[in-house]
């Protein structure tokens, strides 16, 4: 019997989406997959501000292999260094944080990451 799954990409796009609509409705508005004039695309931004929150699937990570663990991948990094060095300020959500976690426990991520930004966000406030 064949088994329907959804591509690991189309997956990680629902995460991208749930992630924003979290934010949203906390109450922070942001464009989703802004483009830079630079030509960076950051996957929740408020370009106004500067501020960039990138939601990590599965590519932005490598295995360290004495430790087992996920470490950011070069590229990633790069990328956030770049950001900042354009006057952005930039917050990460890693889809390992955010897969098995209940709805309070993203709520409360979400108010951690903005707060990195800046952003005082409740997590238990809806708009």
């Amino acid at each position: 019997m064949a088994e329907s799954r959804l591509p690991a990409i189309g997956l990680f796009a629902l995460i991208q989406y749930d992630v924003s609509a979290t934010m949203e409705q906390m109450g922070w508005t942001h464009s989703f997959k802004h483009e830079t004039a630079e030509g960076f695309s950051i996957d929740l931004a408020q370009p106004e501000l500067k501020l960039a929150v990138e939601v990590d699937g599965p590519s932005h990570f490598l295995k360290d292999v004495s430790s087992g663990e996920n470490v950011v991948n070069g590229s990633t990094r790069f990328k956030t260094w770049q950001l900042r060095s354009l006057g952005w300020t930039v917050a990460h959500i890693s889809f390992l944080g955010w897969n098995h976690t209940s709805e309070s426990e993203r709520r409360q991520l979400v108010a951690a990451k903005l707060g990195e930004l800046g952003v005082s966000v409740s997590a238990t406030s809806w708009h």
